[in-house]
């Protein structure tokens, strides 16, 4: 009689001690299930800046690219209106 009551309270502890660890691992990974989520979150908003900030760069390039555009036509046109003047001593 003695080792059926031994037996017992074995599974006893060892039935609690395994609801413990499962409702404890439920719990880890709905925290990790949790962080995984606000990680993805993060990298949109990563993402969604840098292509913003791309666009912006290819703004700022092609506003460059006109700009020099620009200053190459009318530098042709200002340097042979001033090529034969002299601006010496």
């Amino acid at each position: 009689m003695e080792t059926l009551a031994k037996s017992d309270i074995f599974f006893i502890v060892t039935t609690i001690s395994v609801v413990i660890l499962t409702i404890l691992a439920v719990i880890a990974f709905s925290y990790f299930i949790k962080i995984l989520r606000r990680v993805e979150r993060l990298t949109e908003a990563v993402h969604e800046g840098s292509e913003r900030i791309l666009d912006s760069l290819e703004t700022w390039r092609d506003r460059l690219k006109f700009k020099n555009l620009f200053s190459s036509l009318l530098g042709i046109f200002t340097n042979r209106r001033y090529k034969h003047r002299y601006y010496g001593e």
